[in-house]
């Protein structure tokens, strides 16, 4: 089991039941979520073993650690599967049987601004018990803002989107349409934080007002509908991150709002309800979108580059409803969002 594969089987779970995005991989499909307050998951990937043996997890980079930003909150979860580690010894590397000794599951809380060290135990035949720990991983970030901190935002999109309808019938039947629909959107941001750095991407959190352009095309009631659940984020907590080159995002800039509470618009309260009817419902609009010069190496967030309209390919959108997950998401096609950081 590699370090990734071993984050992945780390299989986290909110007790809140809120979904969660963390930097280090992008969902597929997006789903609701929010970077509200971010703290960081760091886990070592060597260690000396009682023989002087340096131990390690197979890992795709040069560092000890092997680290990951997550909202705040406690979590637990669960390791699965054979795992094994290379042990290295006079300059010759092998490969050693391993068993994970820790009691399943784990159970850690991450608060915002501060790094929890996961430690993993493991026992290796013939050698005795390895422990792979870290201490507190220290981020630095320098910030290139230009003359003044953004304190504001806009974004603005174009796209068409498709339709996944998992929610209640009168929802299904108010987003049904043929083909795909053209929508076009804009955000004013707020933002209530300065940029800080995550593991492997730095974020502002911020309020949103989000409105759509209604469309000359014939969606009928259809393109009324949708556009209204892009709407229905407005108001919404959330956060712009910009990801660091070197991760699978590869530099791209991340926005994610949510509303929690019941429908604003007349479209939605119609179909889903003046209190909407359901526990912890809310509505999502996330998308991501990569500039063509890189704004993050993992040290300096180059936010002056958006001091000025900057128009990107829009790769992934979502307008989501949600417990259910019902969303409008971005069609094959040319779409673009242009974003820019105000005083």
């Amino acid at each position: 089991m590699n370090a990734r594969h071993l984050f992945a089987a780390l299989c986290l779970a909110s007790p809140a039941a809120l979904s969660m995005v963390a930097c280090s991989s992008a969902p597929a499909p997006l789903e609701a979520a929010s970077h509200a307050e971010l703290g960081t998951l760091s886990a070592a990937m060597t260690a000396v073993g009682p023989d002087g043996a340096t131990y390690s997890l197979v890992f795709n980079t040069t560092a000890g650690t092997e680290s990951f930003s997550l909202s705040s909150g406690v979590y637990s979860g669960t390791i699965n599967g054979a795992t094994t580690l290379t042990r290295t010894a006079n300059g010759l590397a092998t490969t050693v049987s391993a068993v994970l000794t820790d009691p399943q599951p784990y159970a850690f809380t991450i608060s915002a601004g501060a790094t929890t060290a996961l430690t993993l135990h493991f026992t290796v035949e013939g050698i005795g018990n390895v422990t792979f720990s870290t201490g507190t991983l220290t981020t630095t970030l320098a910030v290139d803002a230009g003359t003044t901190s953004p304190t504001h935002a806009t974004a603005a999109g174009a796209t068409t989107v498709t339709a996944d309808l998992n929610g209640p019938p009168a929802l299904n039947s108010a987003l049904t349409f043929t083909g795909s629909l053209p929508v076009s959107f804009s955000m004013a941001i707020h933002l209530t934080t300065p940029f800080v750095a995550g593991a492997d991407c730095v974020c502002a959190n911020g309020t949103a007002t989000v409105t759509t352009v209604p469309s000359s095309g014939d969606g009928g009631a259809a393109q009324s509908n949708a556009d209204a659940l892009f709407d229905e984020a407005s108001g919404g907590n959330g956060s712009i991150c910009i990801y660091d080159t070197n991760t699978s995002w590869n530099g791209a800039i991340f926005i994610d709002f949510t509303r929690y509470g019941a429908p604003q618009t007349p479209q939605m309260t119609a179909a889903l309800g003046a209190d909407g009817g359901a526990t912890g419902e809310g509505f999502t609009l996330q998308f991501a979108a990569t500039p063509a010069t890189p704004l993050y190496n993992g040290t300096t967030a180059t936010l002056s580059a958006l001091t000025q309209p900057v128009t990107m390919p829009l790769s992934n959108l979502a307008a989501v409803y949600f417990p259910n997950n019902t969303y409008l998401e971005n069609a094959t096609g040319a779409s673009t969002v242009t974003l820019q950081l105000t005083p």
